[in-house]
């Protein structure tokens, strides 16, 4: 979750490999999801405008309870996957394009599952607190990546800091990072009355769907692509040492919710 600020609309098209993130990162707890639609208060049948829908991984369980959603989604191989995911749900759209050229319409409320972050600043704030209409939320949900337990993640530092990554392993850290974040949203001046909400969440996963994992999150996605293959390499080798079956991590996922400043 750290190299967002620094990448072009184009290179955000490219940044994630569809199946892959599909494949191996986390979905959100229910309980999260049920959080957030209580706390924001949403009416059922809502009409939601979610921000970077990616592969569906949020706009499935909000379409299951009953939501309309219009999904936005700039990485076109996400955004094919989204609307087959999402076939059975006649009230959801998937569009494939990016918040910023987006043209906007009025929504009940906005959702962004771990995308927020992604967006132009100097567009987001302001065109966000736009869109939605009678005062609704600003709905961010956030998985961190899964955590390796401390003695397997131990026995790896040297190989990340060999490659100059300094990957957290503190999931408080990663709390943080999110907090500092719905702050930003705060700070824009045009959203306030932030709350949050985390839960902490096992989740198993054998030796491959880790290494598919890996090649999702952005830390190994910015190393240039010889270091990251070498890497990727060398990490397995290792893993494969001590790694057997399946190894129990644990993911931290949060909610945020803002409304617009009244104006």
């Amino acid at each position: 979750m750290d190299d967002w600020y620094s990448q072009s609309l184009e290179q955000k098209k490219t940044w994630y490999n569809a199946d892959a993130y599909y494949q191996a990162r986390p979905s959100y707890p229910p309980q999260l999801i049920d959080r957030a639609i209580s706390l924001a208060g949403l009416a059922a049948g809502a009409r939601l405008l979610e921000i970077g829908c990616g592969p569906a991984t949020a706009t499935v369980p909000l379409a299951r309870r009953g939501f309309s959603v219009v999904g936005l989604e700039i990485n076109p191989d996400s955004a094919q996957l989204a609307a087959q995911l999402c076939h059975p749900f006649p009230q959801v759209k998937i569009i494939n394009t990016a918040f910023e050229t987006w043209p906007g319409g009025q929504f009940d409320a906005i959702v962004a599952a771990t995308s927020f972050h992604w967006l132009d600043e100097q567009i987001s704030y302001a065109k966000a607190a736009a869109t939605i209409k009678n005062g609704g939320p600003l709905i961010l949900l956030w998985n961190t990546e899964p955590q390796l337990p401390p003695q397997i993640h131990q026995s790896l530092n040297d190989l990340y800091l060999s490659y100059g990554l300094g990957l957290h392993h503190d999931l408080t850290a990663r709390e943080s990072l999110i907090h500092s974040l719905g702050q930003r949203v705060v700070a824009s001046g045009y959203f306030c009355n932030l709350i949050m909400e985390k839960t902490i969440t096992p989740v198993s996963y054998d030796l491959d769907r880790y290494m598919m994992l890996l090649t999702t999150l952005s830390p190994y996605i910015a190393l240039a692509q010889r270091d990251r293959e070498e890497l990727l390499q060398k990490l397995r080798s290792r893993l494969q040492k001590i790694w057997s079956g399946e190894v129990t991590l644990h993911y931290l996922s949060a909610l945020q919710i803002a409304w617009p400043v009244p104006r």
